[in-house]
């Protein structure tokens, strides 16, 4: 989605490398997508990010379901 209007502002793009004027260009690309960028971290340490952020991602997820599950189930 380009340029996307949200009651916060600007939707955060998480980005991580080691090439510094890399993450700028893509910092760039984002601002013209109408998006902002945060720097997470070095390539070395995205894998372990990106790890938790799957392990949180999927629990939350199926605790939602499971509250749907309950709401369908139990009226």
């Amino acid at each position: 989605m380009i340029n996307p209007q949200f009651k916060g502002g600007k939707p955060t793009m998480f980005i991580c490398g080691n090439d510094e004027a890399a993450k700028n260009l893509v910092g760039e690309i984002l601002n013209q997508f109408g998006r902002e960028r945060a720097d997470m971290c070095k390539a070395e340490a995205s894998r372990r990010r990106a790890v938790v952020h799957a392990v949180v991602h999927s629990t939350l997820s199926s605790q939602r379901l499971d509250a749907r599950l309950r709401l369908l189930t139990n009226p």
